[in-house]
């Protein structure tokens, strides 16, 4: 019988993340998708604060939060949750611009 040392024997590989695995980050349609919902009832159960908005700065839902906000919707755990408050709109460009004016006003 041959037996093999540890040192002679190839590490495992690592394998890549597979389909299998969702994405921790959503786009607003795969969120409204994940949800069951139209793009448009999206956008009102946002605006009426059912569920987060976008992490700011991007354009992307967190699932968890997502999650998160149905388990408080539904009473999950047996406890009772406020929907979330209204959060304001934020719009990435104008954003970028008012940090781009910040900086040139410091400049000159």
């Amino acid at each position: 019988m041959c037996e093999t040392s540890r040192r002679d024997s190839a590490p495992p590989a690592l394998s890549p993340i597979s389909a299998a695995v969702p994405p921790r980050l959503l786009s607003k349609a795969q969120a409204a998708q994940y949800l069951g919902l139209t793009p448009r009832g999206f956008d009102r159960w946002r605006k009426d604060g059912r569920i987060p908005n976008a992490l700011p700065g991007t354009s992307r839902w967190d699932r968890t939060a997502i999650d998160a906000s149905i388990d408080a919707l539904s009473q999950l755990g047996g406890m009772r949750a406020a929907p979330m408050p209204p959060q304001p709109e934020v719009d990435p460009l104008e954003e970028w611009r008012k940090k781009r004016d910040e900086r040139r006003n410091r400049r000159g």
